[in-house]
């Protein structure tokens, strides 16, 4: 599971933000779901998990600035403990 979060967060720029656009968003809170259950990060866990409904609607906003910045996506943090 590390090695597919490493992959996503390898990912090109523009891919990121094409993956951040609204109904793609889900995507990155499915990396955030995967991210907090292969690091034990329960933050990133529930983060992940809340970022499905809302996500979609105002969240990939977010997403997207991260992105374009190149900044580490929200709850995303904090990989290794």
């Amino acid at each position: 599971m590390k090695e597919l979060v490493k992959t996503f967060e390898d990912l090109p720029k523009i891919a990121k933000i094409i993956l951040a656009i609204p109904c793609l968003d889900i995507i990155w809170a499915i990396v955030r779901i995967i991210k907090g259950v292969a690091y034990k990060n329960a933050v990133t866990l529930i983060a992940g998990i809340l970022w499905i409904f809302p996500g979609c609607f105002v969240c990939w906003l977010a997403d997207i600035i991260c992105a374009a910045i190149d900044r580490d996506f929200l709850f995303m943090k904090g990989e290794e403990a």
